[in-house]
């Protein structure tokens, strides 16, 4: 790999870390070598270490070395994704997540249930409650009837929603 090439894949990372919202309060450090990057710093909460690697590898790593330390592993994060005034949330306030498996399930199934969202284009991964939506959807629309879909499944404590709007061919 050329050293041309692995600073470009060093500043595609960096970049897309520093314009991810849920990472704003996070200190990574990134490096590059030969397609692998390497994340050091901290994280405020597990699921945004994962999100962390995952922004690497959409950017082109062959191989993610994930150093990062997370700050508070056994707090939920504080979401600001979905407001406490958001209508229509039927968790209430302080609900205790449900089991990981489960809520991933149901989160997957309401997006099933509602013909605005193509969920054939959506990942569903949950961690403390929060609901992370990666993938794709065809219209803005889509994109932000996926978020309203999650945030109402019950257990779901937040969503952070990173589908990228791509219309079809």
């Amino acid at each position: 790999m050329s050293l041309l090439t692995e600073m470009g894949l060093l500043a595609k990372v960096k970049l897309d870390l520093s314009a991810e919202p849920a990472l704003v309060s996070s200190h990574i450090d990134v490096d590059a070598a030969e397609d692998v990057v390497t994340l050091r710093g901290t994280v405020p909460y597990p699921g945004l270490r994962e999100l962390a690697e995952e922004v690497a590898r959409r950017q082109g790593a062959r191989e993610v070395v994930n150093d990062l330390v997370v700050e508070h592993a056994d707090e939920a994060p504080h979401s600001a994704i979905v407001p406490e005034n958001f209508p229509g949330v039927t968790t209430p306030p302080g609900a205790p997540p449900s089991e990981r498996g489960s809520l991933e399930t149901a989160v997957r199934e309401a997006l099933e249930a509602d013909r605005r969202v193509n969920e054939r284009l959506v990942r569903v991964h949950v961690e403390n409650g929060v609901a992370y939506l990666t993938g794709r959807q065809d219209t803005v629309d889509a994109r932000e009837a996926a978020t309203e879909v999650a945030a109402h499944v019950p257990g779901v404590l937040g969503v952070v929603n990173e589908l990228e709007v791509i219309p079809s061919v």
